[in-house]
């Protein structure tokens, strides 16, 4: 047999909250909007690092697996940019 937590009746009972406690948006909603611009550029610097990269490694006659692993990161991080940037 164990014994009971000592501290349990310190933690509230937990309950649904009820509709007046609610907050009509989720309040990540706002930090996603401010944060679109942040994305755009982070992924335009990794777009810039990969085109780097890519270039280093066609005139060290890289292998040709590396190269294109580092194409399709540029199409990724390409694609991710567009779709931040549309919705």
């Amino acid at each position: 047999m164990t014994a009971p937590d000592p501290f349990a009746w310190q933690q509230p009972p937990l309950t649904p909250m009820t509709a007046e406690e609610r907050i009509e948006a989720d309040d990540w909603v706002e930090q996603d909007l401010l944060t679109r611009d942040l994305a755009v550029e982070r992924l335009d610097a990794v777009v810039a690092q990969a085109e780097a990269e890519l270039a280093y490694l066609e005139k060290t006659g890289a292998p040709a697996d590396a190269i294109e692993l580092v194409r399709r990161r540029i199409a990724a991080a390409a694609a991710s940019r567009t779709f931040v940037e549309e919705s």
